[in-house]
């Protein structure tokens, strides 16, 4: 699986999510503020009423007036009509506990009760990516994880409390041999997954702004590349066929992955 088709299946993805994300269904799809009108927040309580009820005729001048001329004066304004204002229904938020696990994750995340999201990770900026090597004797050297997903909100709107979500990630994941024994050859160790998951958590909103949350993702990670290239120097007599014969090579195998979040950003 090359990196274009990945990049199209999760734009894929996407489309499903946003024909609703940013339509409001009820007030409490809006910050305190607003209130929803024609699936639009605005800032007048007045314009849910002048949705609801069409405006009553004004009654004929009396033929007093129009005789006298008694109430020329008098100019009726046509009441003004705030502009819609949409609230905030996106987020931008990284996962700092990935700092001490798999890397930190920063997402985009578009939506309300029903929200879909984009995701990145470094995984050279968290420890248990080099555990994981130095568990088979190899030395990390590059990784990322880039992902779509959605989220659906149980209690409230405007992305936060409880929430159940999932989505597709795919994850770059490369070491070297490093167990000192064949110092003239370089061996790299290239896999690539394809990772389903499922996640659970808690998210509160500070100031209409500020976002922190708590969860946890548990997903299965699926082998979907296993390469290993080796770099043979010419004084040695050592040659890629025998050291893949002898045990040097990318061993890679489907696994199940699980992280903790904690989650902090803001909404715009």
């Amino acid at each position: 699986m090359n990196h274009k088709s990945i990049a199209v299946a999760l734009g894929a993805c996407l489309v499903c999510f946003a024909s609703s994300a940013f339509a409001c269904h009820s007030d409490d799809d809006c910050t305190s503020d607003l209130v929803c009108v024609g699936g639009e927040c605005t800032t007048s309580n007045s314009d849910k009423t002048n949705h609801a009820q069409p405006a009553s005729t004004a009654p004929a001048p009396s033929s007093g007036a129009a005789t006298t001329g008694q109430g020329d004066d008098t100019k009726a304004a046509a009441p003004s009509q705030p502009a819609p204002r949409t609230g905030p229904h996106m987020g931008l938020y990284t996962n700092a506990l990935g700092l001490v696990e798999f890397g930190p994750s920063v997402s985009f995340e578009f939506g309300s009760k029903f929200a879909g999201l984009l995701r990145v990770r470094s995984l050279n900026l968290g420890p248990f990516s080099y555990v994981k090597a130095a568990a088979t004797e190899d030395k990390f050297k590059f990784g990322y994880g880039v992902g779509a997903g959605f989220r659906v909100y149980l209690g409230q709107a405007n992305l936060r409390g409880f929430y159940a979500g999932g989505g597709l990630e795919f994850i770059d994941f490369e070491s070297q041999e490093n167990d000192g024994r064949h110092d003239k050859v370089k061996m790299t160790y290239v896999s690539q997954f394809v990772m389903p998951y499922a996640e659970l958590g808690y998210r509160w909103i500070f100031g209409e702004r500020f976002v922190f949350g708590v969860g946890g993702g548990i997903g299965y990670l699926v082998v979907t590349k296993s390469d290993t290239k080796y770099e043979v120097q010419p004084d040695t007599s050592d040659t890629a066929e025998h050291l893949a014969a002898i045990g040097y090579k990318n061993t890679a195998s489907n696994q199940i992955f699980g992280e903790a979040n904690v989650e902090v950003g803001f909404l715009f």
